[in-house]
C-alpha cells in the first residue's frame, strides 16, 4: 500500500465491534485519524503513560482488559488503568493477517526513518508493554487517540 488504509482484522466487518480498525501507518501519518481536539499518541507520549503505570514491565497489566475473555488463559491483567487493551491482531507487510487474541499493536505518532515509525505491542503471558521501531509503514496496528 501506498497510501493511507483502513481494514478489519481479516477483512471481515464483524470483527468492528470487538476490535475496531487496524490502520496502516500512512494513515497515521496523514494527521486524519483523530477527531478534533485529539491525536494519535507520539512513541514519547506512550512512554509517559507506561512510566505512570509502573514502568516497561509492569503497565501492560494495568492496560489490558482483565480476565480471558480476549487475551486467553495466560492473560495477566487488571485494567486498573481503564484503558481496556485488546489483542486485535495486524496485517503485516503481505497483507495478511495474525495473532487476533494473542498480540495487540498500537502506532504511536512518530516516524524513525524513511521506512519505519514506532509502535507498542502487548500479550497475553506478560505484564510488560514492548515498543520499538522497525515496524513496516504497510502494516496495520490498531490506534489510539488521547486529548490534546
Amino acid at each position: 500500500m501506498t497510501t493511507p488504509a483502513y481494514f478489519w482484522y481479516n477483512d471481515d466487518i464483524a470483527n468492528k465491534a470487538t476490535y475496531g480498525a487496524l490502520y496502516n501507518w500512512l494513515a497515521v501519518n496523514k494527521g486524519i485519524l483523530a477527531p478534533k481536539g485529539w491525536h494519535v499518541a507520539s512513541f514519547d507520549e506512550w512512554g509517559i503513560l507506561y512510566t505512570y503505570l509502573g514502568g516497561a514491565d509492569a503497565a501492560g497489566a494495568h492496560l489490558k482488559e482483565k480476565g480471558a475473555a480476549h487475551w486467553g488463559s495466560t492473560n495477566i491483567s487488571d485494567n486498573s488503568s481503564g484503558f481496556t487493551a485488546l489483542p486485535g491482531g495486524e496485517s503485516n507487510l503481505d497483507g495478511n493477517f495474525g495473532d487476533i487474541g494473542v498480540f495487540g499493536w498500537w502506532w504511536s505518532a512518530t516516524y524513525s526513518d524513511d521506512h519505519d515509525a514506532y509502535a507498542l505491542r502487548l500479550q497475553p503471558g506478560s505484564d510488560g508493554i514492548a515498543g520499538g521501531r522497525n515496524n513496516p509503514d504497510q502494516c496495520g496496528f490498531s490506534v489510539r487517540c488521547i486529548k490534546n
